[in-house]
């Protein structure tokens, strides 16, 4: 099923058109913007989180009174392996959304007097140039999976030393 993005025409819906035309499309855009603003506060606290649960495997080492029930210790990595995933979709959704939202701006720009995103996003070269603009959503993975890297590395650490050592 395919849409029709311009459902009137501006004769056919009438004197209000272009007021409201504007109107929407500062309404879509403010819209785009919220879902950035999400995107960083949910990136923000999984930076938290993580920093809160890496010292904590860090001090786990030390348990001793967990000398017998080592293997508890294996849980706190595996939480955070599970935050990250779950974080790593959320910022994927977030990207798609406004990914979608973007395609919606630049139709609808076609209609004003100035494309400002899409001619933005051309000087960026549509993000395929890191030198001219570095996208934060290629950075973003990558610091999730570094701290599933080191929740890897902790678990492993955690039974070397508990089995070997």
């Amino acid at each position: 099923m395919k849409v029709n993005l311009f459902k009137n025409t501006e004769k056919k819906y009438g004197r209000d058109y272009k007021n409201h035309y504007i109107k929407q499309y500062k309404i879509f855009v403010n819209s785009a913007e919220k879902i950035s603003d999400r995107r960083g506060t949910t990136f923000s606290i999984l930076l938290a989180v993580n920093s809160i649960i890496i010292p904590i495997i860090l001090n786990s080492f030390g348990w001793t009174f967990l000398k017998n029930f080592w293997w508890i210790t294996i849980i706190i990595p595996i939480l955070g392996i599970l935050i990250c995933l779950i974080f790593f979709r959320l910022i994927t959704s977030y990207k798609q959304l406004n990914t979608i939202k973007f395609k919606i701006i630049h139709e609808m720009e076609a209609k004003l007097p100035l494309a400002i995103y899409e001619k933005e996003w051309e000087y960026a070269k549509e993000g395929k140039s890191s030198k001219i603009y570095l996208q934060f959503s290629k950075i973003e993975p990558v610091i999730i999976y570094l701290f599933c890297f080191f929740y890897i590395l902790s678990i492993i650490l955690i039974i070397f030393f508990n089995v070997f050592g």
